[in-house]
């Protein structure tokens, strides 16, 4: 599988974990446990998932962090 495009969306630390283990960006929403977890692992950080989605298309993502 080829994850040079590929993003980790979760709202835990273990999902930003997951995303660096995989070397790709991780995003995390602040819903569910995401408003208790640690942001400074984000590669972006949005309210909902189409907070992300928007920050995603408009370039607020780098892939080579």
């Amino acid at each position: 599988m080829d994850l040079s495009e590929a993003i980790v969306i979760g709202d835990t630390e273990g999902d930003l974990e997951a995303a660096r283990n995989l070397g790709v960006p991780g995003c995390l929403v602040k819903t569910g446990w995401g408003v208790q977890a640690d942001q400074s692992g984000a590669a972006v950080v949005g309210d909902n998932i189409l907070t992300i989605a928007r920050k995603v298309i408009g370039g607020e993502l780098s892939w080579n962090q």
